[in-house]
């Protein structure tokens, strides 16, 4: 099997792990981020992520997680881009949600990724 049969209540943690070891090896560029990695790699592909995951006027933000923090954000439409340029509060709060999600579940659980081209990360998930 991929994953783990046995798991744990919270959130995000009931999430099986994977096994890579069981999975083909990945394309050229795609990083498997553990806790084994590159400290750096880890704090670029949070920033990155928390980025996105915020929005800007161009780019729209998470949508459930950004009308959650405020429903008017984008107007109406919460998979729109937002209205103003992020805030300071509102990339801190992203910021804190991403790091968490990313070290205290999603490395030991097996599913962060990057895209990393000569030692730089260029994508994260």
């Amino acid at each position: 099997f991929f994953f783990e049969t046995s798991c744990n209540m919270g959130a995000g943690c009931c999430s099986h792990q994977i096994h890579t070891d069981a999975l083909p090896a990945l394309p050229a560029g795609i990083v498997h981020l553990t806790t084994q990695t590159d400290s750096q790699i880890v704090d670029r592909s949070c920033e990155l992520t928390s980025l996105a995951f915020a929005g800007t006027t161009k780019t729209a933000p998470e949508a459930a997680l950004s009308w959650c923090l405020d429903p008017k954000a984008s107007g109406d439409d919460p998979c729109s881009p937002l209205l103003d340029d992020p805030s300071e509060a509102r990339a801190r709060h992203f910021k804190f949600l991403v790091e968490w999600q990313v070290h205290s579940v999603a490395l030991r659980q097996g599913g962060c990724f990057s895209i990393v081209e000569s030692g730089q990360v260029m994508a994260a998930l």
